[in-house]
């Protein structure tokens, strides 16, 4: 999942001008049961969405997609958050550790 995410976030990058190209990535773990994560990021402002879920814009149409990332945080129990403006794109969220660590 952090690996599509950052794979996300490079991509978008390469769509801006170079002066616009950052990433900002923070992953911790503070406390035993949970992770938070940030990435922010330049983009071009584009996004493909239909019946409120994200659309991949890889050219090839074989990206992995946010969508899978608010699946495998649903997963664990977490939350994921996504905001956009015009230069920006952030997502961000908390993952939870099972209940029952058998799972």
């Amino acid at each position: 999942m952090f690996g599509n995410l950052l794979e996300n976030a490079i991509d978008a990058c390469d769509e801006v001008q170079e002066n616009k190209r950052y990433i900002n990535l923070k992953i911790y773990k503070p406390n035993s049961d949970s992770i938070v994560f940030y990435i922010e990021n330049g983009f071009n402002g584009s996004i493909k969405k239909k019946n409120q879920q994200f659309l991949t814009t890889k050219a090839n149409g074989n990206g992995i997609g946010i969508e899978s990332v608010k699946y495998v945080v649903h997963k664990y129990n977490g939350d994921v958050n996504i905001k956009t403006d015009e230069n920006k794109f952030i997502v961000s969220g908390v993952l939870l550790q099972p209940l029952d660590a058998t799972k």
